[in-house]
């Protein structure tokens, strides 16, 4: 079973495709809106949320919360020649790939038995020509992600 459905079960979300588990290491606020950095495995992912989900969350150092973030949310590329203006750039192997008919699934093993899925259209993953076993580097905007901290 994907890891994201075992999550799903435990927070109750329908809809959300990419449900992690991490712990808070850094938060920088700033006027509006904190960066949170969270430790998930061996890997590290920002969230950008807004100071009031902060304090209503409770969030602090090394708390333990869900990252949250939808299949359309993740971008791939093969390489990493180019600079991306977002923080969460996170190396993958392909792990499996799902035709949906006008998209394709594609779950992306970040180690420490973590798992995303990015879905891709059928024309942009033709020009890649990704296949099960790639090296990719997978790219999701900070303000993608939602936090959830568990009860």
């Amino acid at each position: 079973m994907p890891q994201e459905k075992v999550h799903e079960e435990k927070l109750n979300v329908i809809g959300v495709r990419n449900i992690l588990s991490g712990t808070v290491l850094d938060i920088e606020q700033g006027r509006l809106t904190a960066n949170v950095a969270i430790a998930v495995g061996k890997k590290n992912i920002t969230a950008r949320v807004n100071n009031d989900a902060i304090g209503k969350l409770d969030i602090k150092l090394k708390d333990r919360v869900f990252v949250l973030f939808g299949a359309d949310a993740v971008k791939i590329t093969k390489d990493y020649t180019s600079s991306f203006s977002v923080l969460n750039q996170i190396t993958a192997k392909v792990a499996d790939i799902k035709d949906k008919n006008l998209f394709k699934d594609v779950f992306l093993d970040i180690g420490a038995d973590q798992k995303i899925v990015a879905r891709i259209n059928i024309e942009d993953f033709n020009g890649v020509k990704l296949q099960k076993g790639d090296e990719v580097y997978s790219i999701i905007k900070s303000n993608a992600i939602i936090l959830a901290k568990p009860n």
